[in-house]
């Protein structure tokens, strides 16, 4: 196995408090005003015959309104953590029933962790549909281990079998995620991209549209609807009680990052009853669960924020 993400979490401590609260104020100050001066949040109707998604054109966020408010929101949460929204976050969401999205954060460069092993997933199933063949018990087994319980050995047996980096650079063409790029030697999880590439991965999941049949859709969110327990936070945070959301997470400790973490969170959930894609990425953290706080944070804010602005 490799020593990358790990297959099963650590205990997750919770950070102490003190640490959120007693921010060093020149620190805190220096992150807030970098923050507002590279922030991008965007929020646009979409249409097209792909139903709606990020594609269409965006409008640009005006100076008032609730937009404005998530922005400053969003802001205020980057700074607390001590994030630079350019370089640390990248978040993205849209409400598949309204066709509002958004968009904040960095554009490129977010490590993804095993948040990549719903495109091997993917790509293994339009491998298969291709081919014109299901899946054999043994990769039934090793694509629900790899979701379901975020194991590396069964996602590094599928990378390979699907046809290893190249093959996944092609699946990430053709799924129209032009700011992915998947990790070399096999590293799948040193991939970089950002999260509105991962909204577009989540719209392969959803929409009729998609290169990926209604089998192989279903047979993906019935995986990210199971995953253990453990692995159930992040974006879930943000969905309706009692609603059933498929997500998947990923979290690693980068080396080349003097062991700070890379913490991901992707999925589909129900947010006021409303169908909602939305995808979380930080990195550079000094503990895993300051940013699995960050994203479940982050998540309410933003699906609050969807919900107070009108469709255009």
């Amino acid at each position: 196995m490799r020593s990358w993400p790990r297959s099963a979490p650590p205990t997750r401590a919770r950070y102490r408090e003190e640490y959120t609260l007693c921010l060093c104020p020149s620190s805190a100050v220096r992150r807030f005003a970098c923050a507002v001066a590279v922030l991008a949040v965007t929020v646009a109707g979409c249409s097209g015959s792909g139903g709606p998604g990020l594609d269409g054109a965006a409008e640009a966020v005006g100076t008032t309104g609730p937009v404005e408010t998530l922005q400053s929101q969003l802001d205020t949460l980057a700074s607390t953590y001590e994030m630079d929204p350019d370089t640390d976050v990248s978040i993205a969401a849209l409400d598949t029933v309204t066709g509002q999205s958004m968009q904040y954060g960095s554009s490129s460069g977010m490590v993804a962790a095993s948040a990549v092993k719903a495109e091997i997933l993917v790509a293994t199933l339009l491998d298969h549909q291709d081919a014109g063949t299901s899946l054999s018990d043994a990769d039934d087994l090793r694509a629900t281990q790899m979701i379901e319980s975020s194991d590396n050995d069964a996602a590094s047996a599928l990378f390979d079998e699907v046809g290893g980096t190249a093959a996944m650079n092609a699946a990430s063409v053709r799924l129209h995620m032009g700011h992915t790029s998947i990790g070399d030697d096999g590293y799948f999880g040193f991939t970089v991209t950002n999260a509105q590439d991962q909204i577009t991965l989540l719209k392969s999941l959803v929409d009729p549209a998609s290169p990926l049949d209604s089998n192989g859709r279903a047979y993906a969110l019935g995986l990210m609807r199971n995953v253990d327990t453990d692995e159930s936070w992040g974006v879930t945070a943000a969905s309706d009680t009692g609603s059933n959301p498929a997500v998947k997470n990923g979290w690693l400790p980068v080396d080349s990052d003097e062991g700070r973490w890379a913490v991901t969170s992707i999925g589909v959930i129900t947010a006021g009853g409303h169908e909602t894609l939305l995808a979380v990425f930080t990195q550079h953290q000094d503990e895993e669960q300051y940013g699995i706080d960050f994203i479940e944070r982050a998540s309410k804010l933003v699906v609050a924020g969807l919900a107070t602005t009108p469709p255009r």
